[in-house]
């Protein structure tokens, strides 16, 4: 969840002209801050679910988005933003208010270029979570030291 101002909430009810800034971090560490104008308005999401149809007790919650940026000029061309990190930031604009919302740090695992576009599908780090575990901790342990031990083991912050 997200914590909003009244006013901000009262405003998004009539409207939900959000805009998305980006910052993305490629895996040799070069840092990208995409302006606005390369944002498309199609093709973009997100998605947040725990791969079912119904409320799921006990389940982690991940969160998907999915980016397309202009690259008209072959700005972005000479870069590969496959396991990139894309920071993502909301903004959002409410009578003479402007406010940005941090909404995560997504890792790509699907980047496609398409002729004159960039498409990114990129998770959150729930992805990392998907893998066997095992302990070295004794039994009788509570659960705020397992969950510490399985976020070290994943290699996610607790």
């Amino acid at each position: 969840m997200i914590n909003v101002s009244s006013a901000m909430y009262n405003a998004m009810q009539a409207n939900t002209d959000f805009k998305e800034y980006l910052t993305i971090t490629l895996a040799d560490g070069t840092v990208l801050n995409i302006p606005q104008s390369d944002v498309t308005v199609k093709n973009n999401s997100i998605t947040v679910g725990g791969g079912s149809n119904s409320l799921p007790l006990g389940l982690a919650i991940a969160k998907t988005i999915k980016i397309t940026i202009a690259n008209f000029e072959d700005q972005y061309s000479q870069y590969d933003f496959y396991g990139c990190q894309i920071q993502l930031v909301l903004g959002y604009t409410y009578g003479t208010n402007t406010s940005r919302i941090s909404y995560g740090t997504y890792t790509v695992i699907t980047p496609e270029t398409y002729g004159t576009t960039i498409s990114m599908t990129a998770v959150d780090d729930m992805y990392k979570t998907d893998k066997a575990f095992t302990t070295s901790l004794s039994t009788g342990v509570t659960a705020k030291a397992l969950l510490a031990d399985m976020c070290q083991t994943c290699g996610i912050g607790l």
